[in-house]
Formats: structure tokens, C-alpha cells, sequence
């Protein structure tokens, strides 16, 4: 029986080929991330201000939505979370980062410009990736996504 044996140089190049496919999948990842409700007040603080509706206790939880809910939000369908509407933030379908997170749910740019055109869509286009954490915040109940895991206050990963 004949034994095949490939030259050291051309395992090595498919491990370097291999090395540089994940590498570059892992930097084209984007982190789903959701906005967070209020802190919670303590009944103290809303008894200084003397008003009632600060004795109401909120969630500071991030909020929670599934993958299928995710899926539709950037199809341009409305998803309802409690009483209010999820807002999707958007980069420009054009941008490298959106269309990575677009092909990430199975969409492209074309399908993202055509959910923009739907009456009452959800998505909210910003100009750049440094505008996704100011969007996510002022337009809670919200969902964006970033290149890395980003959890402050007011946003944290959604899974």
C-alpha cells in the first residue's frame, strides 16, 4: 500500500490559510446588543422628590428578545416589547460592519433597504458605528449590534 505524504510547505500554508479564514470570520463578527431599562430607584429617593410614579420599581435588566424576534426586527416588521415597539439601529446598508451583521441573519443589503422602505419600520439609520451606543440608549427598547462586547448602563449583549 502506497502511502501519500504532502510536502511539510503545504500543511503548513493550509494552516495558515485556515488560521487567516477564522481570523478574519472572528474580526467580521458583530456582538447583538440590547438596551437596558432605567436602574431601579429605591422607594427613598422617590419619597425625597415627593412625586409617586418615582416609587414604581423598573426592570434594569437588559431588555429580552429571541433570535427570531431579531431576525423579523431587521426584516422591518414590529416587534412589540411590553408596551412599547423595538427599535432596530442600523448602519447604512452600504457599510462593511452592517453588511457582515446582515449576513450574519441570512440578509443582505438589498433586503435591509427594502425593510427601510416598509410603513412604520422600526430601523433607524445612524451614520457610523460610534453613533450605535447614543442610539441604542435614546431609543430604548432598542437592539444594535457592535464589534466587540460592549455592557455599560444603558446596553449590554442580548444573548
Amino acid at each position: 500500500m502506497k502511502r501519500l505524504t504532502f510536502p511539510k510547505s503545504s500543511i503548513l500554508i493550509r494552516w495558515i490559510l485556515m488560521f487567516g479564514f477564522l481570523t478574519n470570520t472572528w474580526a467580521n463578527s458583530v456582538v447583538w446588543s440590547c438596551s437596558r431599562s432605567e436602574p431601579k430607584q429605591t422607594i427613598f429617593e422617590g419619597i425625597r422628590v415627593f412625586r409617586i410614579e418615582k416609587l414604581s420599581v423598573k426592570d434594569d435588566s437588559t431588555i429580552s428578545i429571541t433570535l427570531m424576534d431579531l431576525y423579523a426586527a431587521y426584516a422591518g416588521e414590529i416587534i412589540q416589547v411590553g408596551k412599547s415597539t423595538l427599535a432596530v439601529c442600523s448602519l447604512p446598508p452600504s457599510d462593511p460592519v452592517q453588511i457582515s451583521a446582515m449576513a450574519m441573519l441570512g440578509y443582505s443589503a438589498e433586503d435591509l433597504i427594502q425593510a427601510s422602505k416598509r410603513p412604520k419600520s422600526p430601523l433607524i439609520l445612524i451614520p457610523s458605528i460610534h453613533q450605535m451606543h447614543k442610539c441604542l440608549n435614546e431609543n430604548h427598547p432598542a437592539v444594535g449590534f457592535f464589534q466587540n462586547t460592549v455592557e455599560t448602563e444603558h446596553v449590554g449583549p442580548c444573548f
